[in-house]
């Protein structure tokens, strides 16, 4: 199974694969309010997932996103005394 589409009272839910062909590992994503927006998504994932550019959404809280991007990015890109003014 690659993927699917289920309505739901008056949302669709999408199902799709993410796992390797040794083990299956299925996520799921709701809330679409049209049918045409959930075969939109699904399309998109699958696409990102043959491609290899697909990435699970992080559930870490937006400060430590912000504290990784600094170390990673910012601080690289700007003379040492401006990052330690933060």
């Amino acid at each position: 199974m690659r993927g699917s589409i289920t309505k739901r009272g008056k949302v669709y839910r999408v199902k799709y694969d993410v796992g390797t062909k040794s083990k299956r590992v299925q996520k799921s994503k709701g809330g679409f309010k049209t049918k045409k927006e959930a075969q939109e998504f699904l399309n998109k994932v699958l696409i990102e997932i043959d491609e290899g550019t697909y990435k699970e959404p992080s559930k870490d809280p937006f400060s430590c996103f912000v504290l990784e991007w600094f170390e990673k990015s910012y601080k690289r890109s700007v003379e040492e005394t401006t990052a330690e003014t933060r």
